[in-house]
């Protein structure tokens, strides 16, 4: 999320559309017959995993990389050494599946933004994500989140981050669950 955010700030791009897609971690090794001795994963994928990892490798180091790609392409160039990454990871990079399903929830779902030039047209069941920016300054951010809380409108997540511009400014992305119709949006 954070290189996500970087991205709209310095860019005219927009949030078009979100894709969410139902995520499977597997235990991927380059020889099944292996003793492993460290595990590679983006930091998400090995809490998802967390409990099948320690229950089936207790001993094993856990690493955190970049994402589960990194992880997979670790594992071609390292002995002893395990990734938690998708099927597609396995396929791409020539590895053995030891244990698919390994995440905590059966129903783990990654959100992700298509950004591009054109905003798409809404469907009645739109998300509208906005991305401002205030000074470090007491009470700014609970004088902004209260418009919202004031006109009913519910805020499913809040992001911050550094604008890297001047030292104090952060960067805050709302995404809002209602079509935003009204003047009092439009400034924000």
């Amino acid at each position: 999320m954070n290189a996500t955010l970087d991205i709209l700030v310095k860019t005219e791009l927009k949030i078009c559309t979100e894709v969410s897609l139902k995520i499977e971690q597997c235990f991927l090794v380059k020889d099944p017959k292996t003793r492993i001795t460290r595990v590679y994963s983006h930091a998400h994928a090995l809490a998802q995993s967390r409990n099948w990892i320690l229950r089936n490798y207790p001993d094993v180091e856990l690493i955190s990389v970049s994402s589960t790609a990194e992880a997979a392409k670790k594992v071609t160039r390292e002995d002893f050494a395990a990734a938690v990454a998708s099927e597609v990871a396995a396929k791409i990079y020539s590895l053995y599946i030891l244990q698919k399903g390994i995440q905590e929830s059966k129903e783990n779902f990654t959100r992700f933004f298509v950004l591009g030039k054109i905003l798409t047209k809404p469907t009645g069941h739109d998300k509208t994500s906005l991305l401002f920016t205030i000074k470090d300054k007491v009470g700014t951010l609970y004088n902004v989140l209260g418009i919202f809380n004031k006109n009913n409108v519910n805020l499913m997540k809040i992001e911050s981050r550094p604008t890297k511009k001047k030292h104090g400014n952060i960067c805050f992305l709302l995404i809002l669950m209602v079509i935003l119709k009204s003047k009092i949006y439009q400034t924000c």
